[in-house]
């Protein structure tokens, strides 16, 4: 009777095993991509503090998805952008609890008026689609 126990609990083991292997590979795929032009837009956002350029938190995110969209927006208008903590929080995954694993985005102050259009516009037509998450 142990032993059928035990086989089971393997089995149990080896099917999380595989699936862990296999989120592990679907989200490295995944990212590579995005991560060359989120580097890209980092990199010139750094490039451009260095050279004096004031910055600005404009919104504090907790759902991946907001985040990932955001970025996006951000990208697609060339606004070079920070995320701070956005490393930690794929450390870290799980329940978020106050403002503990939230990633701040951070944009030039240059840039901060077309930030904010962007970022308002995604918060009314994110009500309008019906779209899953929370808040941003």
């Amino acid at each position: 009777m142990y032993m059928g126990v035990i086989i089971s609990l393997m089995g149990i083991l080896a099917f999380y095993i595989l699936l862990s292997i296999i989120q592990l590979l679907i989200k490295f795929s995944g990212n590579a991509e995005n991560t060359n032009e989120d580097n890209i837009m980092e990199g010139i956002f750094f490039e451009q503090v260095n050279n004096g350029e004031k910055t600005q938190e404009v919104l504090s995110v907790s759902n991946q998805m907001d985040l990932m969209l955001i970025k996006s927006l951000l990208q697609s208008e060339q606004i070079p952008f920070y995320i701070k903590f956005e490393y930690s929080s794929r450390i870290f995954p799980g329940l978020q609890i106050g403002s503990f694993g939230n990633q701040s985005v951070y944009i030039l102050e240059k840039d901060l008026n077309d930030a904010m259009v962007i970022i308002d516009e995604y918060h009314k037509n994110k009500g309008k689609t019906g779209s899953a998450g929370g808040e941003g």
